[in-house]
């Protein structure tokens, strides 16, 4: 019987390819120091007078990883939730608010193109925001790091790895 051994041999000739995502968790900052972050108080119930609030820290967001970002716009998603922000203008001033750096600048910058400041148009600032962080191609590149690349860690529980690979 013959084996092949092309098959058996480690293909050298796949480029690696650098997730945008990567596997591993980042390691969060244990604590932020003042002049980092913002805290907003948030109702756990907007609609309501009498509702419980909470404190809800949010980092400025400068520059970072796109799985960075992604956590911060969860967090402002949040707080405009909780604050029960729904108008443009409140929205635009919040996110400035929690932007520093060049994402401000970017925010500012296409803000300044659409004119008025409605939700709809926030909508397209903060995609435009988020084009910025991103990589270009990312989908295409984090797909293709999943189909060909990703393996389980001997470290990693099979929860884990599958949680992760959901998120």
């Amino acid at each position: 019987m013959k084996v092949s051994t092309s098959s058996l041999k480690l293909q050298t000739n796949r480029h690696q390819v650098v997730p945008v995502i990567p596997l591993a968790r980042p390691e969060a900052k244990a604590s932020l120091t003042k002049g980092e972050y913002s805290v907003l108080k948030c109702k756990t119930s907007p609609d309501t007078d009498g509702s419980a609030t909470y404190d809800l820290p949010i980092p400025y967001f400068k520059t970072g990883t796109a799985e960075e970002f992604l956590r911060w716009r969860r967090n402002v998603d949040r707080a405009l939730t909780g604050q029960n922000v729904s108008n443009g203008p409140g929205q635009y001033n919040l996110t400035r608010k929690l932007l520093d750096g060049d994402a401000l600048m970017v925010f500012n910058l296409k803000a300044m193109e659409t004119d008025n400041e409605t939700v709809a148009n926030y909508k397209t600032v903060m995609a435009a925001v988020t084009a910025h962080i991103f990589p270009i191609k990312a989908l295409q590149t984090q797909k293709r790091y999943m189909r060909r690349f990703l393996r389980k860690p001997r470290d990693m529980k099979a929860r884990e790895f599958v949680s992760r690979a959901c998120e």
